[in-house]
Order: structure tokens, then C-alpha cells, then sequence
């Protein structure tokens, strides 16, 4: 094997190894991005069930049914 060989299959798994990384990373933000949309769209169900459960406390301590 020649030198040039060696240098140029380095090289090439350098390239692969790159692009690798390249596509974790992309996958690493969709992933949060996803988990951020989940999360958001969680803590507004939790906010409008503690809304309506104040409501009926509010309504139920005032006798109004």
C-alpha cells in the first residue's frame, strides 16, 4: 500500500465520521424540538384543567351549581 493510499482512505473515514456527527446532530434537535412542542402543548392542557378546577371550587363555595 502507497502512502497516497493510506492518506486518502483516512481521509475518506474522516468524511464519514463527519458526516455522522452532521446527522446526529440534526436528529438531537428535531428530538428537542419535538419534546418542546409536546411539553408546551402538556403544560397548557395542566393550565386549563387547574383553570376549570378553580372555576367549580369558586362556584361550589358560592352554592352556585
Amino acid at each position: 500500500m502507497t502512502e497516497d493510499f493510506l492518506i486518502a482512505t483516512l481521509n475518506a473515514i474522516a468524511s464519514q465520521i463527519k458526516h455522522e456527527d452532521s446527522l446526529i446532530g440534526q436528529r438531537m434537535t428535531w428530538l428537542m424540538m419535538g419534546q418542546a412542542f409536546l411539553f408546551a402543548a402538556f403544560a397548557s392542557l395542566i393550565e386549563q384543567v387547574n383553570a376549570n378546577a378553580a372555576t367549580h371550587v369558586v362556584c361550589d363555595s358560592r352554592g352556585v351549581s
